[in-house]
């Protein structure tokens, strides 16, 4: 048994049996029944987290949580990847946009290193677009293709991509890749063979994941493929084939490749705006449709900006708030709160699918993170206490950890670096409980606007993880019952993930809080005060080495 499902088998019984000595526990887990008391406190701990479940439930966990991956892995896509916990990753996208090459990709990867990334967690490096481009002098080629109908990848740029793939993997590193548009279109579709000059009969959605599996890929991001896909069931089945193709024809290669897919829909702008006449919403293609074919699936109506609340223009540039409530304007709200608030607002098509993810089904994507980037082509940028209250909620909803940040000028220790590998935020994004969190309360000031949030994830030793999130413009103070939360123990012992400062409490907590800024704590069962940080952290990456 390796090291992660060991430390998972006593992280469940620690949690289950600690009322009984160890030797006790060892017999009685392989054996017995969970006490039936201990059963009904756990699960009415559960129904507050949306598990309206019997006492059977926290038996199935308890197997679920330490099997193997392939075994937890049937209840969403089978190909054994990012099952337990969501993806963590370094992207290009934001920072260099389509101008990258070979030698950014190995100083990228170098320095990932270097600043202790990937043991901090971030194992994938993701090159985004711009690695491909239209053959020259080919009338007849598909756009981003040969001849052949091969993908056309810019020798200018890489002049060998596998050779690129080959270095990121040579210092420890996954190499994710993005495809999408043009690539896409025309391709993988219900005629996806592509009759090439002296080749028959290509099927596109093969050539592509073979090539991939080819140069070593390790994950693929499957962007849109067009910016108009009708809103009827035809419309949303011919869509949807694009990605069950390629998804299929992934894990045909043999080559696990993690999968993310951005499905969109169009639906008529209405105000206030949230979109621009699409969005980009899992839903209208079926739970049970996106689980088996996606890790992962991005759930935000458009893609980020990097500003607290902003009015934006589809060419991405800031125009007047009014626009966004004007039904003749084509402008949209977007940034870090109506990302949040278009997932709680009945908007359609977002009716809500906080249940979907979790270990063993995939992962709610939402979207890079807009963190270390300051003033760029993607917005203002977000204050320091903006960029730690986002992080923080993207580690209680269990989204894929993205950044995009130019590894070469960061600086070990800086503002940056520290808010990116701080080992708490990270061991409750990478809780092995693999349970995402949601809101649980909106606190509204006296015009009924929504002043301050609490938002709280369940963990794997019995504990809870709470962002108490103040929206508002000026400082605020909050107390909340531990009982809110859904922690059940009489006693907590609070660890604040930002400072590591520790106290004791019981019943109630009050903090204060910034304008734009979080209370991140961590309540855990009070035999847990005890424990190590190796105890705790439950990855061999986010230990410290010896």
């Amino acid at each position: 048994m390796d090291e992660n499902v060991t430390t998972t088998f006593w992280s469940v019984l620690e949690w289950y049996m600690h009322q009984q000595e160890m030797n006790q526990m060892m017999q009685t887990a392989a054996r017995k029944e969970i006490d039936d008391q201990m059963m009904d406190r756990d699960c009415d701990r559960w129904k507050v987290f949306g598990f309206d479940t019997q006492r059977t439930f926290v038996r199935t966990l308890y197997v679920l949580v330490t099997c193997r991956t392939r075994t937890t892995a049937r209840q969403g896509l089978d190909n054994g990847l990012a099952v337990r916990a969501p993806p963590m990753a370094v992207s290009t996208w934001s920072v260099f946009r389509a101008d990258i090459h070979h030698q950014l990709i190995v100083d990228l990867a170098d320095n990932m290193i270097r600043l202790g990334l990937k043991d901090a967690g971030y194992t994938y490096l993701l090159m985004d677009a711009g690695w491909a481009t239209n053959k020259p002098n080919c009338d007849e080629c598909m756009a981003k293709r040969n001849e052949t109908g091969h993908l056309y990848v810019d020798p200018k740029k890489f002049p060998n991509l596998k050779e690129t793939v080959d270095y990121v993997h040579s210092t420890g590193l996954l190499f994710g890749i993005w495809f999408g548009f043009e690539m896409c279109d025309h391709s993988n579709d219900y005629s996806s063979s592509y009759l090439a000059k002296d080749n028959d009969d290509v099927d596109l959605a093969d050539l592509d994941a073979h090539f991939f599996a080819s140069v070593g890929v390790d994950a693929v991001k499957h962007d849109i493929c067009s910016l108009v896909v009708p809103n009827t069931t035809e419309g949303i089945a011919h869509n949807f084939h694009k990605y069950e193709r390629m998804s299929q024809a992934l894990n045909q290669t043999g080559r696990p490749m993690l999968y993310d897919v951005t499905l969109m829909v169009s639906k008529p702008r209405a105000v206030p705006a949230y979109d621009y006449n699409y969005i980009w919403s899992p839903e209208p293609y079926g739970e049970q449709n996106v689980r088996r074919i996606a890790n992962t699936w991005w759930s935000v109506p458009l893609n980020k900006y990097n500003c607290w609340k902003c009015c934006v223009h589809p060419q991405e540039y800031l125009v007047s708030e009014s626009d966004c409530e004007d039904p003749d304007k084509l402008a949209a709200w977007r940034g870090l709160l109506p990302m949040l608030d278009v997932q709680d607002m009945g908007t359609p098509g977002w009716d809500g699918h906080w249940d979907w993810a979790g270990a063993g089904k995939g992962w709610n994507h939402l979207d890079q993170l807009s963190v270390c980037m300051g003033k760029s082509w993607y917005g203002p940028g977000l204050t320091p206490s903006e960029q730690r209250a986002q992080i923080s909620l993207w580690a209680i909803m269990a989204s894929p950890m993205i950044v995009s940040v130019d590894t070469r000028d960061m600086v070990e220790g800086d503002y940056c670096h520290t808010l990116i590998t701080n080992p708490r935020l990270l061991q409750v994004h990478q809780d092995l409980l693999g349970h995402p969190g949601r809101r649980l309360k909106n606190n509204l000031d006296s015009d009924g606007t929504v002043e301050s949030q609490i938002w709280a994830r369940p963990l794997l030793d019995g504990g809870v993880a709470v962002v108490l999130f103040n929206r508002s413009e000026q400082c605020i103070s909050m107390t909340i019952s531990l009982e809110e939360t859904g922690f059940v123990a009489k006693t907590a012992v609070v660890t604040d993930v930002w400072s590591n400062s520790m106290f004791n409490a019981t019943s109630s907590l009050t903090v204060t809080i910034e304008p734009h800024d979080v209370s991140f704590l961590t309540l855990t069962p009070d035999h847990y005060s005890t424990r190590t940080t190796d105890e705790v952290l439950p990855y061999r990456s986010l230990r410290k080495k010896s």
